[in-house]
């Protein structure tokens, strides 16, 4: 059972490179290539949505609520004059 499931991914991931590849008069770099793949892999991914809900939560907590707290903190403990 598993070997059937590998089977099918890799053909999964064949048709997402072939896709991803077959433009006419396009020249790859490997970089460039492997950037293709994967913007192309996460959108066609089931669980695009909750990925993406997810790396909005972490860049809101990363760049508001953490500057929020340090700012707090700095006022709290009298480091900062507001």
């Amino acid at each position: 059972m598993e070997a059937k499931r590998r089977d099918s991914a890799q053909k999964k991931e064949w048709v997402v490179l072939v896709d991803g590849m077959d433009i006419t008069g396009a020249r790859w770099g490997l970089t460039g290539a492997e950037a293709v793949l994967r913007i192309r892999s996460i959108l066609k991914s089931p669980d695009f949505d909750e990925d993406w809900n997810y790396h909005i939560e972490q860049e809101y907590q990363r760049n508001h609520v953490a500057k929020l707290f340090n700012l707090i903190y700095l006022i709290d403990n009298k480091l900062i004059n507001p």
